[in-house]
Formats: C-alpha cells, sequence, structure tokens
C-alpha cells in the first residue's frame, strides 16, 4: 500500500451513518490515492491534459479531480479490505484495478460522500472514452445530480437551479463564476432528481446539449416538470454542442449572454415542432357528434392546451399517428382513425392525414385541421373542401370565422 502511495489510515470520517461504512470509506481512499497521483511525477502527461482543456489548479482540487495510473489500487486497498467488497464497490474486478490511465472525476452523492468515479481517458489510444463505476448499494445515478452538493447554497441563495447533461458543463460554468449548476450524468432525469428539486423550490434552468439528442432530451424532462407544475426555461445558443465549448471559444459573455435570453420551455417545444415539421391532425366537432370514433382505449377528456397536443403528436408517443378529437376546450380523444376520402379528384400528393381530414368533413360538419409533417404548413377541412397549404395568419383567420358565433341579422 505504501508503494502505492495509499493511505489506509485516513483521517477524513465519512459523514454517512450506514451499513455501508466500509465502501464509503473505500471512496475516500480511493480519492485520496486518484489526487496523490495526479500531483506525482507519474501525473505530468495528465496534468497537462487539463491544463490544455483550460482547468486550473483552484478548478481540479474543488471538484476533486484526480488521475488513475496502470494498477496498484486493488492490490493496496486488498490489504484491509475484502476483494468481495472492492469489487462490489466497483473498484476492483478480479484482483485488477477497473480504472487504468484515466482522468478521474469525482462523484459525490447529495451529501458530498465520494459515492463513483468517472475516468476518461486522455490518450489517443482506441479504449472507451469513459468507464463509470457501476451501479453499487451507494451509488445510484439516478438519485444523484453531479456537484448538487457543492451548489447547493448557490442554489438556495439564487432560487435557481441550472441542470446541464455532463461533468464539463458544470466545471466550465465554476470557471467563471456560476455555481447553482448540476448534471444528470447523461440525460437521464428521474423521479428522485425531481423530489430533490421540488424540495429546494427553486426555478429551473435547462441547460443540455444543443445537438438534437439534448434538445430531446430537454422536452422529455421539461414535460416532466411541467406536470409537477414547474414551468422552466431553455438556453439556447448556436455553433457549439454545449456550453463548455460555448465558454471556451467565445467567452463568458457569451454564455451569459445566451443564459439572460433564455426562452420559457413551451416556446422552445413549439419551435422545435416548428423546425422538425411534425404532423398532425385535430379535428374539431361541432353539431354531428364523432362518438364513433374515439377509441374506448384512447379516450382522454382532459383540457385543450399546446403543451398536451405538443406531447400527443410528437414523434415517440405511440398516438401520434392517429388524430384527436377536441369537443369544446377538451380533448377527449388521441390516435383517432377517420375514413380517408375516396374522391376521385383529389390531388394524389395528399398524404394519409389530409385524405382523413377531408372524409371526416364530408360526413360530418367538423373542422379538421392538419400540419404537414413535409412542410410544416397548414391546412383545414370544412364540408369537403380543403384549404390546403395555409399561412398560419390565413389558418387563424378561417378557423376564427369558422368558430365565432354568427350574428343575426
Amino acid at each position: 500500500a505504501k508503494n502505492a502511495h495509499i493511505d489506509l489510515k485516513l483521517d477524513k470520517k465519512e459523514n454517512v451513518n450506514s451499513p455501508y461504512k466500509d465502501m464509503y470509506s473505500l471512496y475516500n481512499i480511493a480519492l485520496s490515492y486518484y489526487k496523490n497521483n495526479l500531483n506525482s511525477k507519474e501525473g505530468e502527461e495528465a496534468r497537462k491534459y487539463l491544463e490544455n482543456r483550460k482547468l486550473d489548479k483552484d478548478t481540479i482540487n474543488y471538484f476533486d479531480i484526480g488521475l488513475s495510473l496502470s494498477g496498484g489500487l486493488s492490490e493496496g486497498l486488498s490489504k484491509k479490505y475484502s476483494e468481495n467488497l472492492l469489487e462490489e464497490a466497483g473498484l476492483s474486478n478480479n484482483g485488477k484495478d477497473v480504472f487504468i490511465n484515466r482522468i478521474m472525476f469525482t462523484i459525490k452523492d447529495n451529501e458530498g460522500n465520494p459515492a463513483g468515479f468517472s475516468g476518461r481517458k486522455y490518450d489517443d489510444s482506441d479504449a472507451p472514452k469513459y468507464v463509470n463505476s457501476k451501479e453499487t448499494p451507494i451509488f445510484k445515478k439516478g438519485n444523484i445530480l453531479y456537484n448538487y452538493y457543492n451548489a447547493k447554497n448557490d442554489i438556495k441563495k439564487k432560487k435557481e437551479i441550472i441542470i446541464s447533461e455532463g461533468f464539463m458543463e458544470v466545471i466550465r460554468c465554476h470557471t467563471i463564476g456560476i455555481d447553482n449548476v448540476v448534471a444528470l450524468m447523461g440525460t437521464s432525469f428521474t423521479k428522485d432528481h425531481l423530489t430533490v428539486i421540488k424540495k429546494d423550490n427553486v426555478d429551473v434552468v435547462l441547460n443540455l446539449d444543443q445537438d438534437e439528442a439534448g434538445k430531446i432530451a430537454t422536452i422529455q424532462i421539461g414535460k416532466l416538470l411541467m406536470k409537477e407544475g414547474i414551468s422552466p426555461t431553455v438556453i439556447i445558443f448556436s455553433k457549439y454542442k454545449d456550453a463548455d465549448e460555448l465558454i471556451v471559444y467565445e467567452g463568458a459573455e457569451a454564455f451569459i449572454g445566451a443564459y439572460e435570453k433564455r426562452v420559457n420551455f413551451i416556446d422552445f417545444e413549439l419551435d422545435y415542432l416548428k423546425k422538425n415539421k411534425i404532423g398532425a391532425l385535430m379535428v374539431i366537432e361541432r353539431d354531428y357528434s364523432l362518438a364513433q370514433y374515439i377509441e374506448p382505449a384512447n379516450k382522454i377528456y382532459a383540457d385543450l392546451s399546446s403543451e398536451l397536443l405538443i406531447s400527443i403528436f410528437f414523434p415517440n408517443n405511440p398516438l401520434h399517428d392517429g388524430g384527436v378529437i377536441i369537443q369544446g376546450n377538451k380533448i377527449t380523444c388521441a390516435g383517432s382513425v377517420f375514413p380517408t376520402s375516396m374522391n376521385p379528384n383529389i390531388s394524389k400528393r395528399l398524404g394519409t392525414r389530409h385524405r382523413a381530414a377531408l372524409g371526416i368533413s364530408e360526413i360530418s360538419d367538423c373542422i379538421a385541421i392538419v400540419v404537414s409533417e413535409e412542410t410544416g404548413r397548414i391546412s383545414i377541412a370544412i364540408q369537403s373542401e380543403l384549404n390546403y397549404n395555409l399561412s398560419l395568419d390565413d389558418a387563424k383567420l378561417l378557423l376564427l370565422e369558422e368558430l365565432q358565433p354568427k350574428k343575426e341579422t
């Protein structure tokens, strides 16, 4: 253990009263070992890598960043702890270290105890970019928000939490003095994360990656928050994948500017749907009943809202290919299948949604609204006539004309 620079007699006392106290001790010892490695002669290359990533010593120490070497941790720990415990903790596999030659990011639980690690390669090898701690009795990824323990005082002070996707966005924000930032360590957002946020009773800002996966995750998380009565805002910027890149290449002012111009979640979601041309079919019932097209399994009877409509027609929703029926200010059903028009004179370029809209308008007095998946344009079918490819303003005027009560003459 001495040869491996491992101190098995750490003075630090874990802030735990748990049957897994030995496992917490293992992680504290491992953390000390990794930090010593980074500051040793063997850590020179890793230090240069971190320097090139514009991380100074204070930042490295603040986030307890360390270095795993080619081995030695498992051998040293086995002098005091059983191999079974080392394997259960995810630090050893068949007597060998799990983390080899990696920059080590320490993951602390929400009480500040080291509970896991994420090891990043810093060379040009073909090895996986990251190796992460496995789930253990003290490390449940879905329970922990990265950096929450460090950030919680700032979160309460500012009455706001900024949720990012990965470690580096959190670390980079700290370097410019923004410390109310946490990370999901991926894009999964769980009920346990939600519980932490609701307990703090603060505003939520979503700062996930700007790529397609990040945008979809933003929408999924935003919907969960909205269901709980939390209306998040969203940080948007172009050119760069995440806040780390934005700050490195454009500076603190660029990120602060994007933060100050953040948008509310509903506007973000509507803009996403518009740009991605997500299709929809909405049928407004009038005097003629559409009850025969309501599938019992797909009954909703919920208040009409843009959030619910967006949720129904989002591509990963199994109901998005069907239509919704609207009665007054209620959505009564989703996933409805309507008869398609058999009119031989209609254009062959019209898709299934347009044909269904026209078809249901031929046998009822409804108003059928279609949003094209290909163009994002709106068409409205009324009394066997399809008003095709309308602008948003023209669609609004037509709907107002049809739905406003007629004045008596």
